[in-house]
């Protein structure tokens, strides 16, 4: 139904050094899997295994006997359910899978650049480039499909929380006309159970695939510098600045980081800037250089045979990377109710104004603040910057935010690289190379349950020690 994948590209020469190019696209990512082959059959219906009698001789049934009652099983458990004594010896109060008709259908993606480049020497190029990217039916499983909607906040107040047979004769009860799911529907139970979507289930596990409803917006301003090789030395360096927002995770939606939504009902509260992905300002360099050094080289050209072989041939490369840190977000534990996930804080009244900041005034970058609850230990985020809302409340804060972060990534990894050339068709190389090599000490993420008491704290690094690796090779 949407297979249509067209590319168009188009490049202009303005003079002999600039060049436009422009380009646009919609291209698919692979269907996944919808989760596991052995509960893909289970809708919400259950779990089926192999007839048991079969079982025993290693099969799971006789041809001679097909199928038939094991479809009969599924068929009697197709939804909806209400029968009380296939619910009890099945799913009643567990969490099946359930599997939205359109999963597996593939997610794509609309793609358009324009470029410019422009030549700054015989050996060197600048580019600068546009990029926009919109994702449409990314796999997604952030739904609460049993969430109790949060309009019976209102009708029933805290009753939600006590059980059916406390309440089913409490007045406030009785005037908003209740009734119980079915007959035989266990009292013991919540209210707020009972007004759930699906009361028979505690929740409904949408499992790897989720629902095909994840959608994201990825705009850049891309720039590179390349000095092509020459004199010994190629670089490369670029630089971008974007913003990914997104409503979907991840690519692999059985791993979503951050689970389901805090508010089924009102999903649009829930987009916000990618939970791992929105990175605003990305810096990465990269450079080999042939030091001018020994025979045919700029310095110390006429050196003797064995100072050519001690000075001369040394090569010289690295990589370095920065990039901004990615959004926080701030968990609070107030009661829905069943109204509600991953409850998140607010943020307390003078934020909007400015007059309570987000970062600890007195925090520093110190090493000394890197730890758990003790003496000493500066908390990164504001402790008074977030409160916790009342039950029955939705909190405030995004459910990433853009302007609170965690650490950069700063990292810069060096090699340094020594020929030897024995007799014609000899050659020995010597090479060390060093990941981290200023050794520094990266701060990790802080803290960001409000009730933790190292709440705002970093606990710990973010980063790897120097690490050295020393090798040789004989060519010949």
């Amino acid at each position: 139904m949407n297979a249509f994948g067209p590319r168009l590209g188009v490049a202009y020469q303005i003079d002999s050094k600039t060049v436009i190019r422009s380009g646009g696209a919609i291209y698919y990512q692979p269907p996944r899997e919808d989760g596991n082959a052995d509960n893909g059959i289970q809708g919400f219906g259950g779990t089926f295994g192999a007839t048991g009698n079969f079982l025993s001789n290693g099969i799971s049934f006789l041809t001679k006997n097909g199928i038939t009652a094991f479809a009969t099983q599924i068929q009697n458990l197709k939804p909806p359910i209400a029968d009380p004594q296939t619910l009890t010896g099945n799913l009643f109060q567990q969490s099946p899978f359930f599997y939205y008709s359109k999963t597996g259908r593939s997610a794509y993606f609309s793609d358009w650049q324009l470029s410019i480049e422009r030549t700054l020497t015989n050996d060197s190029v600048f580019r600068a480039t546009y990029h926009g990217v919109v994702g449409n039916k990314l796999i997604s499983r952030q739904q609460s499909l049993n969430q109790l909607d949060p309009k019976y906040w209102g009708i029933y107040g805290s009753l939600l929380g006590n059980t059916i047979s406390s309440v089913i004769n409490n007045p406030t009860v009785i005037a908003a006309g209740f009734k119980l799911p079915y007959a035989t529907y266990p009292t013991n139970l919540q209210l707020q159970q009972a007004l759930r979507p699906f009361p028979q289930f505690s929740g409904i596990d949408s499992n790897a695939s989720g629902l095909n409803d994840g959608h994201s917006t990825y705009h850049a301003l891309e720039t590179s510098f390349e000095h092509r090789f020459a004199k010994g030395l190629y670089l490369i360096a670029t630089y971008t600045f974007c913003k990914l927002i997104s409503t979907s995770n991840g690519e692999d939606a059985n791993r979503d980081t951050l689970g389901a939504v805090q508010n089924q009902y009102n999903r649009r509260l829930d987009k916000a800037v990618a939970y791992n992905e929105d990175t605003p300002h990305n810096i990465h360099i990269g450079y080999s250089y042939d030091l001018p050094i020994g025979k045919g080289k700029a310095l110390l050209n006429n050196m003797p045979k064995v100072a050519q072989a001690v000075f001369g041939n040394w090569k010289v490369s690295g990589v370095h990377t920065y990039v901004s840190g990615t959004p926080l977000w701030i968990s609070c534990g107030q009661n829905f109710f069943g109204a509600g996930s991953n409850a998140r804080c607010s943020f307390a009244p003078g934020v909007s104004t400015g007059q309570i900041p987000l970062i600890n005034p007195a925090w520093t970058w110190s090493h000394d603040n890197i730890g758990t609850t003790a003496l000493g230990r500066i908390p990164y985020l504001n402790p008074a910057a977030f409160v916790l809302p009342a039950n029955m409340t939705y909190g405030d804060t995004p459910r990433q935010m853009s302007y609170l972060r965690r650490p950069w990534t700063v990292n810069e990894d060096l090699a340094l690289l020594k020929n030897f050339v024995i007799r014609e068709k000899g050659n020995l190389e010597i090479r060390a190379s060093a990941s981290n090599a200023p050794n520094r000490v990266l701060f990790g993420g802080p803290n960001t349950t409000q009730s933790s008491a190292d709440f705002g704290r970093i606990t710990g690094t973010g980063n790897s020690p120097r690490t050295v690796q020393l090798g040789a090779r004989l060519s010949f």
